[in-house]
């Protein structure tokens, strides 16, 4: 071997313990080299160091806390795709129900549709009887709603109020409700920091 030290990857093959012509004469050279025989030892006293050190895992939330971060890119056709994968049944029982289900609502609606064409006067007197009868549903809940949470004397006033007083109380409890909403949203992520 010509005069020169060891370089990283031999003091390697050392501390493995290879055994071969190479590392022969590698320990041959550490034996006359004091400099390499104090590297070799100060590597070897390294070596046992580590292996005796206790093994650490990442913390418990460290993937979640990492991937929070990585943005993820999926394009549209990517995403409509497995849209359309999860509507579609697995088993060939279900996939045959669906099929027929299509089929015949394709069918309704498209009776319905030349019904319709062919008699607009009636379609039109259904479709108002229908917009008046959703729209007094909804009223019914939303007095419904205001009545159990606030009292019968909340909608009392409510109704006595007008359409303005009406807006405005509503406007308030929107207004409450976002309040509400941004301050959870704070505090979560406040205590979110506070934890990480």
């Amino acid at each position: 071997m010509e005069h020169r030290h060891l370089l990283p990857d031999e003091f390697e093959t050392l501390l493995d313990g290879d055994a071969g012509e190479a590392t022969s004469a590698l320990r041959d050279h550490v034996e006359a080299c004091a400099e390499c025989r104090a590297e070799l030892a100060k590597q070897n006293e390294l070596t046992r160091t580590l292996d005796h050190l206790k093994h650490h895992g990442p913390a418990p939330l460290f993937a979640y806390r990492v991937m929070s971060h990585v943005q993820v890119f999926e394009p549209w056709h990517v995403a409509l795709r497995d849209f359309v994968k999860r509507l579609i049944p697995r088993t060939a029982a279900a996939r045959w129900v669906a099929g027929v289900t299509a089929v015949a609502m394709a069918m309704a609606m498209t009776v319905a549709g030349v019904w319709a064409a062919l008699n607009t006067e009636s379609a039109w007197f259904f479709a108002e009887v229908g917009v008046k009868r959703v729209r007094a549903a909804f009223l019914t809940s939303i007095r419904g709603l205001i009545e159990s949470a606030f009292g019968r004397d909340a909608l009392s006033a409510l109704e006595g109020a007008g359409a303005i007083g009406s807006v405005l109380a509503i406007s308030i409890v929107v207004a409450v409700i976002l309040i509400a909403a941004v301050g959870f949203r704070v505090a979560a992520v406040a205590s979110r920091r506070r934890r990480s």
